[in-house]
């Protein structure tokens, strides 16, 4: 089980914060003996938890389904989009084929979808020896305008859907070849339509307008000129783009370039809300994303403002994104705003999240959470046939892009002798590969370290039974779960396993009573928060609690 580093002494900065000081941990007495787990073994343990086979299925599974909406609607820009990433990155065994790819992305690009705008300039290349592995191939001077063509498109509209920002500046910073005079000629196109429009559609001057804002904003910024007047000419254009045309993206622009970074104007943070509101009522579904954030809640006592944030995350799915596909399926599952629980519905959000494309937030991955979600749906057959083998690939190949959570519920199937692969060695390696990693939350911490004291405490196990032990993991357990239960958006099942402890005297003697008032905590965390995984663990609280004697 991994190598242990003899004395060597860990810095607190590389352990968790659990709330509780280490001095007083009685777990952290034993930390520096305890066994570490490399990244070879993890990556050993998670290949022996999944199937490929079995992500092969979701892949296919997720293809069929844009194919058949492309099917019906050939116009549906976000299908060939998602579509069209499979053809280009062979997803899930998919045979790579870049004339695919392109046939989708063009449809999508018609229709300005800022994804496909983007994901197909990767395929186009002015290399001759490339030209076998692409679609197009192009003279450098045509690379250059296709290319930046479409970054401007993709990242005018927000630069969180793609790379498209990050790498047009880059490039332009760099120097590329015929990089800045294509963004410079792009410039005098765009004011010489904006000067004289003459026939253009007022859909097509909105978009342009905005891009102009973008294009002077940017090149203000990254020539380091710090020119007010032309961030104040760029905030006119965007202006124009919003209030004359009803372009969304020129209200986001407004929120996030001028006001939120006082480009032109003073810094405002009302503004900023005011204006990404704005966009959100024209359905951007960026701003719908980030109102939905805004009003991000699933207390039951504030159901209409759950309710708006329910609405808004469904109306941003125009646009398939990871973390909007995740929070829906969330929403769904758990009935948010009052609304019935469709988890069949979960399930579907879920599926389609793992191969959607990532927002460009610097955020955690939400494939990776969706893994784990969708796990959770397979393992406990909500929504979908249980599926054993099914879940134990999703939480592995979640836990291997780097969700720690997955790694807790991989390591309980494991325990639980749900994966033939793997070996409670293996359980134990995962439980301790979290419950000590610097970034994992406190409540999960808890939980894992709950699950060691159990399996330390079962004298089924005589390779690992060690009473001494177990009670110094289940003493820890309670005293980060006290801790976290403080808050009032604590997880029911810190109140749950504070009733097993107390129920069966693990890390602390017996005591029923204080079994039945967390039991009823843990069923009134519930009642309070529509959240599916406090609705698990409250059913398990009151099967607990009938079996309670009277006290």
């Amino acid at each position: 089980m991994g190598n242990s580093n003899g004395n060597h002494q860990y810095p607190e900065a590389d352990l968790p914060d659990t709330g509780v000081p280490y001095n007083r941990d009685p777990v952290m007495s034993e930390f520096v003996s305890l066994p570490r787990v490399d990244a070879q073994q993890l990556s050993h343990i998670y290949n022996a938890c999944q199937l490929d086979e079995l992500n092969r299925e979701l892949g296919e599974e997720v293809k069929k389904y844009w194919e058949n909406k492309c099917k019906c609607d050939n116009n549906d820009a976000d299908a060939h989009s998602c579509l069209a990433a499979f053809y280009q990155l062979g997803l899930c065994g998919t045979t790579r084929s870049p004339q695919k790819a392109y046939q989708h992305y063009m449809i999508a690009s018609q229709a300005n979808h800022p994804v496909a705008l983007y994901m197909i300039c990767g395929l186009y290349t002015c290399n001759q020896n490339e030209r076998n592995s692409h679609a197009r191939l192009l003279s450098k001077e045509e690379y250059a305008d296709t290319v930046v063509n479409n970054f401007v498109k993709s990242a005018a509209q927000s630069s969180h859907y793609t790379f498209a920002h990050n790498d047009l500046w880059e490039s332009y910073e760099d120097d590329a070849p015929h990089w800045r005079t294509t963004v410079k000629n792009l410039i005098r196109s765009h004011r010489a339509i904006v000067d004289n429009p003459g026939n253009t559609a007022a859909e097509e001057l909105g978009r342009i307008f905005n891009e102009l804002g973008y294009l002077l904003a940017m090149v203000n910024l990254v020539d380091d000129e710090n020119n007010q007047e032309q961030y104040k000419l760029a905030m006119n254009y965007f202006t124009e783009a919003a209030q004359q045309y009803h372009n969304p993206a020129g209200y986001l622009n407004l929120a996030n370039i001028v006001f939120a970074n006082g480009f032109g104007a003073d810094k405002d943070t009302n503004k900023v809300l005011e204006y990404r509101q704005k966009a959100a009522n024209l359905n951007h579904s960026r701003a719908l994303f980030l109102a939905a954030i805004q009003d991000d809640t699933t207390s039951v006592a504030a159901k209409a403002r759950g309710l708006q944030f329910v609405e808004n995350i469904e109306k941003s799915l125009s646009l398939s994104f990871t973390k909007n596909l995740l929070i829906a399926a969330m929403n769904c599952a758990a009935g948010n705003g009052g609304k019935q629980p469709d988890l069949q519905k979960a399930g579907q959000y879920l599926k389609l999240a793992l191969f959607a494309q990532e927002y460009n937030d610097n955020s955690f991955s939400g494939a990776a959470a969706s893994y784990e979600l969708l796990a959770f749906l397979y393992h406990h057959g909500l929504g979908l046939q249980q599926n054993i083998p099914m879940a134990s690939t999703c939480y592995a190949t979640g836990a291997s892009l780097g969700f720690l959570s997955n790694n807790l519920y991989l390591a309980k199937m494991v325990e639980k002798k749900k994966v033939p692969n793997a070996t409670i060695s293996d359980g134990i390696a995962l439980y301790l590969h979290y419950t000590f990693h610097p970034e994992a939350d406190p409540i999960h911490i808890a939980h894992a370290r709950y699950r060691l004291g159990k399996i330390f405490n079962n004298s089924n196990l005589p390779d690992q039974h060690d009473s001494v032990r177990a009670s110094k993991f289940f003493h820890s357990a309670i005293k980060i779960y006290k801790v976290v239960n403080k808050s009032k958006m604590a997880l029911a099942k810190a109140s749950y396993h504070l009733g097993i402890m107390y129920h069966y005297g693990y890390g602390a003697k017996v005591n029923l009573k204080m079994a039945d008032t967390y039991y009823k905590e843990a069923i009134k965390r519930n009642s309070e928060q529509y959240r599916l995984y406090d609705y698990h663990y409250s059913q398990k609280a009151q099967k607990k609690l009938e079996q309670l004697p009277k006290v």
